[in-house]
């Protein structure tokens, strides 16, 4: 088998999910990036494998998703939050940060549920100091990813948001490949371990973190405490959701291999946990 080239992001919440992988092993080499410039290099054969934006995914990035495995937030994790200005029906303008896609498609769904507008959308390079300023003047609104969604305070958690509005968890990243059937069992070993070793090791990675971005350990600790790493059955629903109102909603194409992708989950998470 030839080396393979793996994506990884190593935001706080996908931490548990990457752990010990960033050095490389026997195998692979390890590409770090953001989710968005990570599917982009698997769109075009720069990679083999990468943790992506679901919604990436749904649009037909990658062959496959290595079962039982995702990134999820099942509450208010901080992974993403919604600032905003005045009234919702005033809001023409919204700056995003270019490397959510996940998070950008949730945001669209939920502002067409709750509030029924449909504003345009800017993808910059947001200052998490003043969001709402941007290359192209103010907007009305801004979606924070990453550290800066949970070092702030203020705005709409986008994961606790999705929850209560779809009663389900947004499942936001998957690990997607390319490749053969030997590449995918090894992908499965490899990821597997790295789940079980950060899994076991979340309590060092909230205290290593909080010491990083200057927060209360507490704090990261409940974030990641609200963010699961196991594509379950909860999360598979929440997955097949989030992948029909993309297609509802025109935001992905209704490609069948995504669909096949999709419906093979579940008899292999049932074969996992056998």
């Amino acid at each position: 088998m030839k080396i393979l080239r793996i994506g990884i992001s190593q935001t706080v919440h996908s931490l548990p999910l990457v752990r010990g992988l960033e050095a490389g092993g026997e195998g692979y080499r390890a590409v770090t990036g953001r989710p968005g410039d990570l599917a982009d290099q698997l769109r075009h054969g720069k990679l083999d494998a990468a943790l992506i934006p679901s919604v990436e995914f749904f649009r037909g990035v990658g062959d496959a998703v290595v079962p039982g495995l995702c990134l999820a937030s099942r509450g208010a994790d901080s992974a993403f939050r919604f600032l905003s200005e005045g009234y919702p029906e005033n809001w023409s303008a919204i700056s995003v940060d270019k490397g959510s896609r996940s998070g950008v498609a949730a945001l669209r769904l939920l502002l067409g549920r709750s509030f029924r507008v449909s504003p345009d959308f800017r993808s910059c390079d947001l200052n998490p100091d003043n969001p709402l300023e941007g290359p192209e003047g103010k907007a009305d609104g801004a979606l924070l990813i990453g550290d800066a969604a949970l070092s702030g305070e203020e705005g709409r958690d986008l994961g606790r948001w999705w929850r209560e509005s779809f009663h389900r968890p947004l499942v936001h990243s998957l690990w997607a490949w390319r490749g053969d059937e030997e590449a995918g069992a090894f992908l499965a070993e490899l990821l597997g371990d790295a789940r079980r070793r950060g899994e076991a090791e979340r309590e060092a990675i909230a205290a290593e973190e909080a010491a990083r971005l200057g927060l209360p350990a507490e704090r990261v600790a409940d974030a990641l405490a609200a963010s699961g790493t196991e594509l379950d059955g909860e999360a598979l629903e929440g997955l097949r959701l989030f992948h029909r109102l993309c297609v509802e909603e025109h935001l992905a194409g209704r490609y069948a291999g995504v669909e096949r992708a999709l419906d093979a989950l579940a008899p292999a998470r049932a074969a996992a946990a056998r």
